[in-house]
């Protein structure tokens, strides 16, 4: 496996990238920009270590999609409430 090599799972792709950090150490991750699957949600990408942990973070995101949608939508009126309830008035 390279840097840049692209994978799929699920019909969700993402890809492997490597880098050296600041002291100069080989690090690794898997990197998910998929808009397909984080359309509507408050992720633009994500990352994780392991090709297993990613393949888990797109299945529930898959599997889960109606829950995280809801979740926006019970916290975006909760917001607007609160901006109504809490506004100055001029």
């Amino acid at each position: 496996m390279k840097s840049g090599d692209e994978f799929n799972h699920r019909g969700v792709r993402y890809k492997y990238h490597e880098w050296k950090t600041w002291d100069n150490k080989p690090a690794s991750a898997f990197w998910c920009a998929d808009q397909y699957l984080l359309a509507g949600l408050n992720v633009k990408s994500f990352s994780e270590k392991t090709e297993e942990e990613m393949h888990l973070r797109i299945d529930d995101y898959i599997d889960n999609r109606f829950y995280y949608r809801s979740m926006i939508e019970s916290v975006d009126e909760l917001k607007m409430k609160f901006y109504k309830n809490n506004s100055v008035d001029d």
